[in-house]
């Protein structure tokens, strides 16, 4: 039955019987040797995780969207820092995984912004990662597509799972916890006016989480101080007034829809 991405995937993993597991989204298209060089450099590595460039395909037009200067190997943990710090982007699909990192792991049924939710558990029990510096999949940007769809839901979903990784990080990494937290505010701060333009009761409440999460973190006087000014003009208005809030939030609703037709 059609579940959904996530249910395909997982599905996917479920009964493959390969070494490798690797992913690609059904409107997006693979160079004919991607998977050749990423077990290539995997193997020759020993590395759990491969991972290649991507190429963004909009309107007819192809452009490189994420590459490596050159080929490069990156041990456990300074992997697993580069993807929570999103030096590393956490699509599923421009990598190759060792199918036995998915052991107990799925990807969340019913959510967007899956991959967010997973890819840094899977480098968390990778040894080490191969970069490799040739772009080979091709990401199609379609109008209307999921990923670029703006939504209240689809933004929510981002923070929460930008806030998981937050957590995360407290617990293993103090050092690089700071960087991840600005990462949840950038996401907390647009998925709070996305949810407060719309009028669903579900929609409210999520702002209210939003909210408080945004004051209890920004009224830290320290943490406000890292923050871009303009971040803390929002703060200070957007975040405080309800009708600017609504307003900021359609006319950004309006503006991403109209970017990404």
């Amino acid at each position: 039955a059609n579940g959904g991405r996530s249910s395909a995937r997982n599905v996917g993993v479920g009964v493959a019987k390969g070494e490798y597991i690797g992913f690609v989204d059904s409107d997006d298209w693979v160079a004919k040797e991607m998977y050749e060089k990423l077990i290539n450099a995997a193997e020759k590595a020993d590395a759990d995780i491969a991972c290649c460039g991507i190429y963004h395909v909009k309107r007819g037009q192809t452009s490189v969207y994420y590459a490596f200067e050159h080929d490069q190997i990156f041990e456990h943990d300074e992997a697993v820092k580069k993807v929570l710090l999103n030096h590393f982007k956490s699509f599923a699909w421009n990598k190759i995984y060792k199918k036995e990192l998915f052991e107990g792991l799925r990807y969340p049924v019913g959510w967007y912004h899956e991959d967010l939710a997973l890819t840094y558990l899977l480098y968390e029990r990778a040894k080490r990662m191969v970069g490799i510096k040739d772009a080979c999949y091709y990401y199609l940007r379609r109008s209307g597509s999921i990923t670029f769809k703006a939504s209240a839901e689809c933004k929510y979903h981002d923070f929460y799972f930008w806030l998981k990784r937050e957590c995360f990080a407290y617990e293993r990494d103090p050092d690089i916890f700071p960087a991840c937290r600005l990462l949840t505010i950038k996401a907390a701060i647009s998925a709070y006016s996305y949810n407060m333009a719309a009028d669903e009761d579900s929609f409210q409440k999520n702002a209210k989480v939003i909210k408080k999460y945004l004051l209890k973190t920004c009224d830290d006087k320290e943490v406000f101080k890292s923050l871009k000014i303009k971040q803390q003009i929002w703060f200070h208005t957007v975040l405080r007034c309800h009708w600017l809030a609504q307003t900021y939030g359609n006319i950004s609703l309006r503006w991403s829809n109209k970017k990404n037709a």
